[in-house]
């Protein structure tokens, strides 16, 4: 059974791997909140996404991906994010700017993000 109503947001995983001293990655995955686009916003992310795939957003194409973190990445639920010490990370804007400034962790977002959208895809495949 399909009920029809709106989901505002989701949690999906995110995974991360930071560089480790000696080489290699450590794996991290924690759950993120994201906000859920509309079908035409839907089109017109992966016209966009097509366009900065052939070259054609120019300098616009690096802004991409901060501009979906900005739009739809809304935190992670309490307790998905911790310190050194084990302590529970608030999701709150200035945690959410220290979180995305850690290299890497910007694609992995919008990797997750994107998978949020499979459905979409393969719909319109």
């Amino acid at each position: 059974m399909f009920i029809l109503a709106q989901q505002a947001t989701v949690q999906w995983p995110i995974k991360y791997s930071s560089p480790k001293d000696g080489g290699g990655y450590e794996q991290h995955e924690f759950k993120g909140r994201f906000k859920l686009p509309s079908q035409p916003e839907v089109d017109e992310l992966f016209t966009r996404l097509s366009s900065a795939a052939r070259g054609e957003l120019g300098a616009q194409a690096g802004t991409l991906d901060q501009e979906i973190v900005d739009k739809y990445f809304e935190g992670w639920p309490d307790n998905e994010v911790r310190d050194a010490q084990g302590n529970a990370i608030a999701s709150n804007p200035v945690n959410r700017k220290v979180l995305l400034e850690l290299p890497g962790m910007r694609v992995a977002v919008v990797r997750a993000f994107m998978q949020t959208l499979n459905g979409a895809a393969e719909a319109k495949n």
